[in-house]
């Protein structure tokens, strides 16, 4: 019989579920549910940065996407590839924390995607 695997994502520690069922406890104890902190996460991926963005505080976003930026400049050679994470960037922003990228630092962002060879999508 083969088991199945999971993951489970918090943010951080504290937004873990504190009382477990029996059968919640055993999948846990069992290794087939592996639990991951964001906040005890070293990686400098650029996924692990969405994911970051995604469940992140609002009044961390800008810091976030400058951060993402970043790592997108260095690490990203294809210009379709920087214009999708610029791309879903914009997405999460608008969809997560509701912001009006055109008033909270439009230019900012845009200028940064200018840099990088990509012209981002008009809202």
């Amino acid at each position: 019989m083969i088991f199945g695997k999971a993951i489970s994502i918090f943010a951080s520690r504290n937004l873990e579920v504190k009382t477990l069922t029996t059968y919640q406890r055993e999948l846990i104890n069992s290794k087939r549910i592996t639990q991951i902190y964001l906040d005890q996460i070293s990686s400098r991926s650029i996924g692990v940065g969405l994911v970051q963005l995604i469940v992140g505080r609002e009044s961390q976003a800008l810091k976030l996407v400058r951060e993402l930026m970043e790592r997108t400049k260095a690490k990203i050679v294809d210009p379709t590839e920087k214009q999708i994470i610029i791309e879903l960037v914009e997405s999460v922003l608008v969809r997560t924390y509701a912001l009006n990228l055109q008033k909270l630092s439009g230019r900012e962002f845009e200028g940064e995607a200018l840099n990088w060879g990509c012209a981002p999508n008009p809202l």
